[in-house]
Order: structure tokens, then sequence, then C-alpha cells
């Protein structure tokens, strides 16, 4: 054998290196010299190497420490790390054969091992050796003797984890390691879960973060950095902590319950001290309702399958517009609250919303979006102007799809266009829609049903049923009551009524009037009003 080939013995003396491995016939001495790393190094020698080197070699295996049986002595086989297997850097990690686990660069580590037997031969490879010198090495120091550090960790080997069954948290098991006052280590456990939250967007620039304005996000990482689940440098990339929301809510929208997924270091019998925590560091108008225990792959914006919009407005929207009436005093027809529900019927389906959003055209497959419900009913408010919620539920929507979707809903119920209009906004050519009020939005909830059927029978259903009736109590103390003060002091939906019939849909040099579609009577009665 090549004399470079060499281990050294339990009193530190260099032996070649066919003296430790059981000889046979099995193992060729062709194979022992293709998997043999010629630069070994001495095991009184492992302290004198720097902490950092162990902890770069280590880091490509921490995620794949699987454990399997090394049978080159027979009674007293050490039990080798599966990724440690198969030669220098992996490159032969996919040689798990009987042959290749016993065939591979290693060396006596009598040292460590030698209480086991006097007669063994418990044998490790050299980046199973790295792994051995960072656990002696945790500390702050590198200790100076490897005969202290053996004495600490007798049974070195014990500490490492052995092969179980794979189960639904193998990956979740990422450790966070914080040094407490002692000088001592705390693992703590990083899991998935659903943050549901309730908000009033009306003194923030939307949910997402932005360094230059206050956002949702910016105090809810906030909270989060001063309860040490996340550092600082995570809160300036919300991906590191797999951070996701299930919708995105612009200026002043405010939302009942919004679903967020994050990984935190956090016990899943600890939630409910961590809710008030967070609760007292947060702003009143944003609202932690719960935490929820998720399976390691949950997507709050994946898993969505469909989410609930309302927007509300004062009924005197829809009175026709060449109608005189009192805005305090107007109570909206039964006849009248059905034709506006016929007209939201155009928005059921499958459509191409690019005429109701902004940067899109006809030919993207982004603009299609499908519609599940729509409908009007009245708001139950014990004030002077009666106020109606119009609901949409849908897969998905784009940016300014469902206030350009009121705006339009109201043109033609008002008089200020005709249906034949709404069917011209499907067709290819762009075609002007006024844009609703951003303050009466409102994110109502986001369903995960899908998600809720398929593991059922492992984790509970993200239906928020034990904090539904406290959502509904934010709902309507803070988001509906905010909204109907506000209009009621700003006059919001009286300005832009008359931003409709005086700018909008004013013609060149004449009063306001209906506007015809751009399509020809025969074009009208081609264009299908179903679903597309």
């Amino acid at each position: 054998m090549h004399s470079s080939t060499y281990c050294w013995n339990r009193s530190g003396a260099r032996q070649p290196f066919n003296h430790v491995l059981p000889r046979s016939s099995r193992y060729p001495i062709t194979l022992k010299r293709r998997y043999v790393w010629r630069t070994q190094q001495p095991v009184s020698q492992l302290h004198t190497s720097k902490i950092s080197t162990a902890q770069k070699i280590v880091s490509k295996y921490r995620l794949r420490r699987n454990l399997s049986y090394n049978r080159v002595a027979k009674p007293y086989a050490a039990r080798v790390p599966s990724c440690f297997v198969g030669g220098p850097a992996g490159r032969h990690r996919a040689s798990r054969s009987k042959l290749g686990g016993l065939i591979t660069s290693r060396y006596v580590f009598r040292q460590i091992t030698s209480d086991a037997s006097p007669s063994s031969n418990r044998s490790c490879m050299r980046p199973l050796l790295n792994y051995v010198r960072l656990l002696l090495c945790r500390g702050k120091q590198i200790l100076s003797q490897m005969e202290e550090d053996v004495t600490k960790h007798k049974n070195i080997f014990d500490e490492l984890p052995f092969k179980r069954a794979r189960h639904e948290d193998d990956e979740e098991e990422k450790k966070v390691v914080e040094e407490s006052a002692n000088n001592t280590f705390v693992r703590r456990k990083k899991l998935k879960y659903a943050l549901l939250l309730s908000y009033r967007g009306k003194a923030y620039h939307g949910m997402q973060i932005n360094q230059e304005t206050p956002t949702i996000e910016y105090f809810l990482f906030d909270a989060l950095k001063k309860l040490d689940f996340i550092s600082e440098e995570q809160a300036r990339k919300p991906s590191s902590f797999k951070f996701q929301r299930a919708a995105r809510t612009d200026k002043g929208v405010s939302a009942a319950r919004q679903v967020c997924s994050v990984q935190l270091p956090l016990k899943e019998d600890a939630t409910d001290e961590a809710i008030s925590s967070l609760n007292n560091l947060l702003p009143e108008d944003i609202r932690i309702m719960a935490i929820q225990r998720t399976t390691r792959g949950f997507d709050s914006k994946k898993w969505c399958d469909s989410r609930l919009y309302s927007y509300v407005l004062p009924a005197f929207c829809f009175a026709p517009m060449q109608e005189a009436y009192d805005a305090e005093n107007y109570r909206l027809s039964d006849e009248s609250l059905k034709e506006i529900n016929r007209v939201l019927q155009y928005y059921v389906g499958t459509h191409n919303f690019f005429n109701f959003t902004s940067g899109k055209s006809f030919t993207e497959e982004s603009s299609k979006r499908y519609i599940m419900e729509s409908k009007c009913s009245r708001l139950p408010f014990n004030k002077a102007t009666e106020y109606l919620i119009v609901s949409f539920r849908g897969q998905s929507f784009l940016i300014h799809q469902i206030r350009k979707m009121i705006g339009l809903c109201v043109s033609i119920v008002r008089g200020h266009c005709t249906e034949d209009y709404m069917r011209s906004v499907w067709l290819p050519e762009r075609v002007r829609i006024p844009m609703a009020p951003a303050l009466g939005l409102l994110l109502e909830e986001p369903f995960f049903t899908y998600y809720n059927e398929r593991f059922e029978a492992t984790h509970k259903p993200l239906c928020w049923d034990s904090v539904r009736a406290k959502c509904d109590q934010f709902r309507e103390q803070h988001i509906i009551a905010d909204i109907i003060e506000t209009d009621e002091k700003e006059k919001m939906f009286d300005e832009w009524l008359r931003y409709l019939g005086e700018k909008f849909w004013k013609k060149e040099g004449g009063d306001a009037e209906e506007v015809e579609s751009p399509l020809t009577a025969d074009e009208a009665a081609k264009v299908p009003t179903g679903n597309f």
C-alpha cells in the first residue's frame, strides 16, 4: 500500500493503514486505495484546527445525519452517519452498499471510544471527526487539550442523532442556537405557524412592508424582533423566516381576517402567551387573533384557494342620477336591490379583467380571474344613512379590480352607461372604467378548503371558529364603524358621485349624459353574457 496511507494508534504513533482494517479477501486492496484519503490528521492535533473549518465541513451534512452501523469492527462497530459514507466531500455518497460503507477513508479513533473495549477498532471518517470536533469545541474558546474534551464527552457517539422513521416534522427541526447568561446554548425548534390578523388600514400604506412608509408588516416585524422571534436581518428579508401573506391589501384597505404563514422558534403550547405579548407591542388597530400550527410546507398564498372581499358604501350611491334624493334619509327599494344583484352577475365566472387594472394587456394569461360569487345586501347598522355591503368571492384579484367593479356597477345602475358597455369591457380594446374610493374596501377572509381537507387527519383546519366572534367584533367596532364615521365627516362618496357625473362620464361640451356602448348593435348582440 502507498506509504502515505497511514493512521495513528492509541499511543499517538504512526502505523500503516492496513494494520487497523480487517484482512479479508472480500475487500481487495485496489478498492481500499481508491477510497482512502492520502492526507490524514492525528487525533492529538484535532484541537489545533480552527473551529470555523469544522463548521464549514459539517454544514454540508447537517440536514442529512441519518445513521447506519459500520461493520468494520464486528462487535463494536462505530455508528457513523450515512451521509459521511462514500469518500471525500461526498463524491461517492451514492455508494451506500455494504462494500462502499466499509471500504472508505477512515482511521482508528481510539482516544474517544477506548472505554468501549480494549480490543475494539471503532472507526470514523474525516468529516465525522470534524463534526466531533465541533461538538467538543462548541464554547467560545477551543479547548487546549484533547484529553479534557474526551473526559467531558465520553459518550460522544451517543450524542449523534439515530436513524428514525421519517415523519412530517423532520425537516422542520432546524435549530436556532442562542447563548444564555451561563454560557450554555439552548436549542429552539422552528415550526410553521399561521397567524390570523385583524387590522384597520386607514392609517397605513398597505400590508406589504415599505421602508419609507408605515405598513402593517413593519409593525408586525418590529414586534417579532422585540420578542426575539426574528433577527434584524430576517426582518429585512421576510423570506428568510418563510413569511407570506394570503392576500395583499392596498393603502387604506382593512382586513377582518388576514392569514400569514411564518416560521418561528415558538413552542406549540406557548401560542397564547405569544399572542398576548405581540398584541401588547402592536398598535391598537392591529390585532393578532390566533396562532395555529400548520404543516411545514404551508404557504398562506399558495394554499389559499379563494378570498372574500367586501365593499361598504351608502345606499344613495345607487340612486338614479336624474332623481333628487335626501342622502341621509334615502332608502333603497327591494326592486333596486334586485337590479344591483342582477348587474353583479356579469362578473361571475372566468373573465379577462385587464380593463379593471393597470399594467396588464388582454393577451396576458394573468389578466384572467375567476369570480365565484358576487352579491349585494343591506348592512345592519343603526345609522340614519342606509349602507350596503357588496361581497365578491374569487380565487384571486388584481390591483384596483374590486374598486373598478364597484365603480362600473354603480355607473350602470345610476344610468351613466348602458349594460352594453359592461359587455364591451371583456373585449381586447381598452375601455375607461371609474374606480371607487379605497375607504369602503376590506378583506373579509381567505379560505383554505383544499388544505383543510387534505390534512384533516393530522392538523387542525384553518377555519378559525374559536375566534370568529372576536374577529366579527373587531370588524364591526373598528372597521365598519370607522368607514361610516369617516364617510360622514369627509363626505367621500358624495365627492365621488359628483366626480362621476361632472367629470368622468361628462361628454365634451355638454352635461353628464348616458354613455352608449362603443359597440354597434350587431356587435353587442354577439357578445355573450354568460361566463367566458
